[in-house]
């Protein structure tokens, strides 16, 4: 573990000065986490913080912060993510804080900087709002999400997955799996085999559940595991080839951040 006090001066040395917010269910967790952030990091001014979803999407709208520190889980079977659905968050660095790990890869999709488990450990605090200073002062934000990655990466992976046909229940090995296509409310499922599973799930969950394991998704109809990668192939407005010969189509959209993806690997 490393020393506060050091991290403290080290992040002292920055004159940046930021704006944050806190929003989770429960006062006595956003008392715990302000009282860190004022006692290691008194230049971050502290603009308002609420238990209530309604009052934290007013004071997200009003004071645009430059951290939003939010639990997970909020009243009323809400979530956060609810919560981000209602607001422009864009401008904000967010930090989630909860007392579960499984919503770390709906964490990741909405860019957060750092996912921490509660108890909050400080250094691990201190680490993540480091993170947003060295982001937001030199706007390195493709370095920063290539950490989140990894972090998640480092998470466990489910080395298998259950899928439901229409006539039996199956696991699949996941590193058996070479890339999904989607059919609509279906999906069919291409294993290095050469065999194909269709299945009644779509396609997205198949893209939240199997993110952390090094899956891309290059077209909203495909979904690839990137160990089957081969090469990305320029003509033609560029498409990808698999190690079986299979060409996956690369949409306008997804094309910038798959070539960004590569240069990181």
């Amino acid at each position: 573990m490393r020393n506060l006090i050091f991290d403290k001066l080290f992040l002292n040395q920055d004159t940046l000065t930021l704006t944050c917010l806190f929003i989770d269910d429960e006062q006595t967790a956003i008392n715990a986490v302000k009282s860190y952030v004022q006692a290691l990091c008194p230049e971050i001014s502290i603009v308002g913080e609420s238990t209530e979803i309604k009052e934290g999407i007013r004071l997200i709208n009003t004071y645009k912060p430059d951290i939003l520190f939010l639990d997970v889980e909020l009243k009323d079977n809400k979530t956060s993510f609810d919560l981000l659905n209602e607001v422009d968050y864009k401008k904000s660095k967010i930090i989630f804080l909860t007392g579960h790990n499984d919503y770390a890869i709906k964490a990741f999709k909405y860019c957060a900087i750092d996912y921490l488990l509660k108890p909050i450990d400080p250094d691990e605090l201190l680490t993540a709002i480091n993170k947003v200073k060295s982001m937001v002062s030199s706007e390195l934000f493709p370095q920063q999400l290539k950490e989140l990655v990894n972090s998640v990466n480092l998470k466990k992976k489910p080395e298998r997955i259950f899928v439901k046909t229409m006539d039996a229940i199956s696991a699949i090995d996941v590193g058996d799996i070479m890339h999904i296509i989607s059919e609509g409310a279906y999906s069919d499922i291409y294993l290095k085999s050469g065999n194909k599973i269709t299945v009644t799930k779509n396609i997205k969950d198949f893209e939240e559940t199997l993110a952390v394991c090094n899956f891309f998704r290059p077209h909203q109809s495909y979904l690839i595991n990137m160990e089957y990668f081969e090469s990305f192939k320029k003509n033609d407005g560029g498409y990808i080839k698999m190690k079986n010969g299979t060409s996956i189509p690369v949409s306008v959209r997804k094309k910038p951040e798959f070539l960004e993806m590569l240069k990181s690997i």
